[in-house]
């Protein structure tokens, strides 16, 4: 089954994490379609798919691409501002609609499920013997609906262009692609370790020489390798004197939030201003101290030129960091040793931190705990960017020769 299937990466890499489940949610999710189905023996599927119609609109371009974050939206803005004539379709979020791009809510999203509430309701009931299936029924509805709209979307596009390979909606997004015989991109969008999924997409665009070892490929795809897009367009302005005394701690779902706040409080009692940045994914609620500055809604780059010390534990923040030249300290004892994306194996970063003392003596003394020149090797040639942009318009625009 396609909505299914779209979790074949997601088993692999998200069950080494443990889920909270929300079984009402799912009982309600099943039965709310039951009723559906009920209902649609009045006609009403009919009356929704007509408005869909009417709602979803496509552009007569030959590239598309449909992002359902705002971050990989960001990084397919710069396609465009590159040259790149890219029809962007936004899923689940509010985008500024250019010429070229236009967005879609969750609620039309769900609203396309019931255009055949008999297909959505299988989908749900099938999952009843799958515990990873069974645990995301909301997912599975929202599926149901983007299978409905995303071949209208798509429909007069001939190159797909993707931004995430294992998310459940970018996998159904390819699957559905390529049975439009449509020749597919994906395009990296963050750092990755070895856990992540071979390359299946006709053209793979990749960071660096660290992403080609890690990436395996062994369907033979077409790889080219062009640099991280995040650091294009990056202000490298010297502010180290405005913010020396103020540390971002950006953390993850793994970090143990006794042990940040610990290290937050202790370095606000040495005189140093804290901004705590929480992982995107990372819903827990922190405590409200007047000591930490809890970052809503900022961009990475900009709370990164807010400050002059990076505390981090098992983060690709620290790319960032070290390209704007920023203290950088991995602080181990924030959960565990971990090092998925081999910095410390690589000797990008040398010295991780066990202990607060030891971070507190290091950032006194200006330590600089990582390697500058390793960091080309995970980020690429960002410096000949114009070059590698102008080969990359050319690979794109010759797929389909």
């Amino acid at each position: 089954m396609l909505v299914h299937d779209s979790f074949r990466f997601y088993k692999s890499m998200f069950s080494r994490f443990p889920v909270k489940v929300d079984r009402n949610l799912n009982i309600f999710v099943f039965y709310f379609y039951s009723l559906a189905l009920a209902i649609s023996c009045l006609g009403v599927c009919l009356i929704i798919i007509i408005l869909l119609r009417i709602i979803i609109k496509y552009k007569n371009n030959e590239l598309v691409t449909i992002v359902f974050t705002k971050y990989d939206y960001t990084l397919a803005k710069k396609l465009q501002e590159n040259g790149i004539n890219l029809n962007i379709i936004c899923i689940g979020f509010d985008c500024k609609c250019g010429h070229a791009t236009t967005s879609y809510s969750n609620l039309i999203i769900f609203l396309s499920s019931f255009a055949n509430p008999l297909s959505t309701l299988r989908a749900l009931w099938c999952t009843r013997n799958d515990e990873v299936l069974s645990n995301n029924k909301l997912r599975i509805a929202k599926l149901s609906g983007l299978k409905q709209i995303i071949p209208i979307l798509i429909s007069q596009g001939k190159v797909a262009i993707n931004f995430n390979d294992h998310s459940v909606y970018n996998v159904l997004y390819f699957d559905i692609a390529k049975k439009k015989s449509l020749n597919t991109i994906y395009i990296q969008h963050a750092p990755v370790g070895e856990h992540f999924p071979p390359l299946y997409h006709d053209l793979n665009i990749l960071y660096s020489n660290d992403s080609l070892k890690k990436y395996k490929n062994p369907f033979n795809k077409e790889i080219f390798v062009l640099f991280d897009l995040r650091f294009l367009d990056i202000d490298k302005s010297d502010n180290s004197e405005e913010f020396e005394n103020t540390v971002l701690i950006c953390t993850n779902i793994l970090d143990s939030t006794e042990e940040i706040v610990k290290t937050a409080e202790s370095l606000a009692s040495h005189g140093y201003k804290i901004i705590l940045r929480p992982h995107p994914r990372d819903n827990r609620s922190l405590p409200k101290l007047e000591s930490i500055t809890i970052s809503q809604g900022n961009s990475l780059w900009f709370d990164l030129n807010k400050s002059q010390i990076i505390l981090a534990n098992e983060s690709a923040v620290f790319l960032e960091a070290a390209y704007l030249d920023k203290l950088f300290y991995k602080c181990a004892y924030f959960s565990s040793t971990l090092d998925n994306y081999d910095f410390i194996k690589n000797g990008a970063i040398t010295r991780e931190y066990f202990d607060f003392p030891s971070v507190l003596k290091d950032l006194k003394d200006n330590y600089l705990s990582y390697n500058k020149n390793k960091i080309e090797y995970y980020i690429g040639n960002v410096i000949n960017w114009e070059l590698k942009m102008t080969e990359l318009k050319q690979k794109i625009y010759n797929i389909n020769d």
